[in-house]
């Protein structure tokens, strides 16, 4: 199994069609729909060990950059993701029939800093259209995740998430 991103997008999808006045609401759903997807990911033959922990590593940017008016902006929503996606990788356990290790965080996730607002500064003709243009930069940014495995009698070895 490799990361699912058609069910990042349908999660997305579903929960920027039907938007929660709630900002805690609105970040848990995306928080939960990225942990989801990353659970899916194999390093190898490896997975990786998420944890509640982890899911609010990411809620919190999120929380704050969506609850906050002032906050809510493009950028801001950007650098929220960008921020969480790297604290959800670190730390994470990778475990499994490849080896055991951990997870290296996402150089790719500083992207989103830029990419996001790109896209959510620009009116999109649908909410399904943002949805899904956010689940794709998200999408890009978690597979520069690593995992540094150490597989008994070979020396470590460096795997990309799939």
């Amino acid at each position: 199994m490799a990361l699912n991103t058609p069910g990042l997008t349908q999660a997305f999808v579903g929960i920027f069609s039907t938007p929660s006045p709630v900002a805690a609401e609105v970040a848990s759903k995306l928080a939960n729909a990225y942990t989801a997807y990353a659970q899916t990911g194999l390093f190898g033959v490896s997975a990786p060990v998420i944890t509640p922990a982890n899911t609010s590593a990411l809620y919190g940017p999120l929380f704050a950059a969506i609850a906050t008016p002032l906050a809510g902006t493009p950028l801001n929503f950007g650098l929220a993701w960008a921020a969480g996606v790297a604290a959800f990788w670190s730390p994470v356990p990778v475990a499994g029939g490849s080896g055991a290790g951990v997870a290296i965080p996402p150089p790719g996730a500083a992207a989103l800093g830029s990419s996001i607002p790109a896209i959510v500064a620009v009116p999109l003709p649908s909410s399904v259209a943002a949805a899904t243009a956010i689940a794709a930069a998200v999408d890009v940014a978690t597979r520069t995740t690593t995992a540094l495995l150490t597989i008994p009698t070979f020396p470590p070895v460096l795997w990309p998430i799939l």
